[in-house]
């Protein structure tokens, strides 16, 4: 585990010092003062309800207007002017998606991306700005659709969020007293749509990541020949046809190296099993990390990713929960 410390030390301070590289701007867009009541909708906060989702769409033209053309966004957030008595929100999720529609008639199902997740979040006074897990590559020429969800098992207030007019409708929503509201299909429209900030970066014509550790997870079972797959991102704006992938499961005291030779395209992930298999068979905590090189990427930050993997044999027998004697498990 002191290895995964300074690993993540390591990966910490090169976010710091390379980000900044990106040269990073704020976006608004919309400027009203109004905001939404304690009970009323839309709000992304809005706890009036067990449960609320939101879609808000903003057009090509409007974020051109901003000065946000093809970029890296790396967060976004809302304005809010009371919190009231809004409690955190449980299972609060952002995805963000590129669509072509230029209004809302209802919720959109298009290929999203998962930006933002927290088990719980608390609105603050101000602005709200979530940073996303991973930047997410905006081409500049098509709609960006945000949805915001959460479910809870109570109610209280919809916090106060600051909102704009629009000519058409640019938001929809769903809010009910049930524990499926982010699976819903349908909701209202509304042509007031939330303020909204983002941040965003000009992208790198290089600029490849590691964005998950696919395999093994956390507790699969003892292998000697144990598969190692990773997810590679690429967040530039050139397709890469020839690069390094590397993995460790020993804090890089052993290092797997191979070249992947096809295309990877702006914007796409690609799922890499690693030709060289892991010897994993003793149970226990493994130092894992994995990293991609590519000649020419000089942001550097999200060339790596670290996970401390425990690998354990399944439980095998007959065994006693509680009650008199001698319980395995009490």
């Amino acid at each position: 585990m002191k290895n995964i410390y300074t690993f993540g030390i390591v990966a910490f301070f090169a976010f710091l010092f390379c980000n900044p590289s990106f040269s990073q701007t704020t976006y608004q867009i919309g400027t009203g003062t109004s905001f939404n009541g304690t009970t009323d909708y839309p709000s992304p906060f809005g706890n009036y309800y067990y449960g609320s989702k939101e879609q808000y769409l903003f057009t090509a033209s409007e974020l051109s207007a901003s000065g946000m053309n093809g970029s890296q966004i790396l967060e976004l957030g809302w304005q809010v002017a009371n919190v009231n008595a809004c409690p955190a929100l449980p299972n609060f999720e952002i995805k963000v998606a590129l669509v072509n529609d230029q209004s809302l008639l209802d919720f959109l199902n298009p290929t999203f991306t998962t930006v933002y997740s927290n088990s719980f979040y608390q609105p603050i006074l101000g602005w709200n700005m979530f940073s996303f897990m991973s930047p997410f590559l905006y081409d500049g020429t098509s709609s960006i659709l945000v949805e915001v969800c959460f479910n809870d098992v109570g109610y209280q207030e919809n916090a106060s969020v600051y909102y704009t007019s629009t000519a058409s409708p640019m938001t929809a929503n769903y809010h009910a007293d049930q524990s499926a509201v982010c699976s819903s299909s349908s909701g209202t429209t509304y042509k007031n749509r939330p303020n909204i900030r983002f941040t965003a970066a000009t992208p790198s014509t290089k600029d490849l990541g590691i964005i998950s550790w696919v395999s093994p997870q956390v507790g699969a079972t003892p292998n000697a020949t144990m598969p190692i797959a990773v997810e590679v991102k690429n967040f530039g704006t050139q397709a890469q046809h020839s690069f390094q992938i590397a993995y460790s499961i020993d804090a890089g005291t052993t290092i797997i190296s191979e070249t992947y030779n096809d295309t990877l395209d702006p914007g796409d992930t690609l799922l890499y099993q690693f030709t060289q298999t892991a010897n994993m068979s003793t149970p226990g905590m493994y130092d894992c990390g994995a990293a991609v090189t590519l000649t020419g990427d000089s942001i550097s930050y999200n060339d790596t990713f670290y996970a401390a993997t425990y690998i354990c044999n399944p439980l095998n027998g007959t065994y006693t929960i509680g009650g008199t004697g001698s319980p395995d498990f009490a």
